[in-house]
């Protein structure tokens, strides 16, 4: 695989020269112990990689639906809640 390698520590120090690398030059590897732990690449490729152009929003607005009969489903559980009461709690006073 092509594409410059940074080592963790330098990534770090260097992050924002990191991004514009990638944005213009293209995937960055970041190593740990000479090896490559993360790939920093530009949108359009992770997104063509994911066949996804939806931010979170569209992502959840894409979700399947729910259908009645999944629904009604719910109307069928009974929570059971306990009848007693709960413990008394004693809180000391500052004096």
């Amino acid at each position: 695989m092509a594409g410059t390698r940074w080592q963790g520590q330098e990534a770090k120090q260097r992050f924002s020269e990191l991004v514009r690398a990638a944005e213009s030059e293209g995937t960055q590897f970041v190593t740990r112990h000479g090896d490559d732990v993360v790939a920093i690449v530009p949108i359009q490729e992770f997104r063509r990689l994911t066949g996804s152009d939806d931010d979170f929003v569209g992502h959840l607005l894409n979700f399947p639906m729910l259908g009645d009969e999944t629904a009604n489903v719910f109307d069928d559980i009974e929570a059971e809640r306990k009848a007693d009461l709960p413990r008394e709690i004693e809180f000391g006073t500052s004096e």
